[in-house]
């Protein structure tokens, strides 16, 4: 059997309902960035979770997180969200 690495551990390929291949969860944009448009940071977990669970709803189980290293990504927070959301 395959299997899936996610930020939680590894989960079986046939456990993966619906997947979302490309998204940003959490970003923390430079200050030029936030200069022109104050939304491109996303570091509220209550809300992000709030949106992942609307994901999990509608039948979503799995996110591949694009974010890079210098946008601010963080495996600790995507856990966490992982953990809060069940995605």
């Amino acid at each position: 059997m395959s299997s899936i690495q996610t930020v939680t551990g590894r989960i079986d390929a046939t456990q993966l309902k619906a997947a979302y291949v490309h998204e940003h969860l959490y970003t923390l944009a430079t200050s030029e960035v936030l200069a022109e448009n104050a939304s491109m940071e996303l570091s509220d977990l209550p809300k992000i979770s709030q949106d992942l669970e609307l994901f999990k709803q509608a039948g979503g189980n799995l996110i591949v997180e694009v974010t890079t290293v210098d946008y601010g990504r963080d495996l600790t927070k995507l856990r966490v969200l992982s953990e809060m959301s069940g995605v």
